[in-house]
């Protein structure tokens, strides 16, 4: 009978495809709870990313500007709402599980792999505020320089700005 001695036995280790697993499973399952919360969330809930939109906005465009409860910020001057719909939240998720994973491909000591929460989630979060800020500026500018509220033209501006600045993120990652 032969007896292993314990220095003999061979090290358990967990292995890095398993560590990507959790760490992405539990980066997606955090994604599905915020979007959940997100299609129960009005625009009170989310003025942690409205407010300092429309202040961003604000700022730069000197549009005056006033907080309707539970509709979003209203500025008169272009008769613009920026309520739920608009806050970004999408793209912010969207942007995280960008850099989760991308952080899982080339991180490779776990040690490192955790803290991608909390960090990606500020960048993510800084990022999102500047994203949309731009787009709600480039809207007005659209606005003011075709003198017309189109939504097509709403929607493609903002497809075309979210859409890039994703492409952006995911090559800068």
């Amino acid at each position: 009978m032969h007896l292993l001695k314990i220095n003999q036995l061979p090290k358990r280790t967990i292995s890095d495809e398993f560590i990507n697993l959790w760490v992405g499973s539990l980066a997606v399952g955090m994604v599905l709870v915020g979007k959940y919360w997100y299609s129960q969330a009005d625009a009170d809930a989310l003025l942690f990313l409205l407010k300092p939109v429309s202040q961003l906005v604000h700022l730069i465009s000197n549009q005056p500007y006033t907080f309707l409860p539970d509709e979003g910020f209203y500025f008169p001057n272009g008769n613009i709402l920026i309520n739920a719909d608009c806050s970004g939240f999408n793209w912010l998720l969207l942007a995280y599980l960008i850099g989760i994973f991308a952080g899982l491909r080339f991180l490779k000591k776990p040690f490192y792999k955790i803290p991608l929460f909390p960090a990606l989630l500020l960048i993510s979060y800084i990022l999102s505020l500047l994203v949309n800020s731009t787009r709600i500026l480039f809207s007005i500018i659209l606005m003011e320089t075709f003198d017309q509220h189109s939504t097509w033209l709403h929607l493609a501006e903002g497809t075309f700005i979210y859409l890039s600045s994703l492409i952006l993120w995911y090559l800068a990652c």
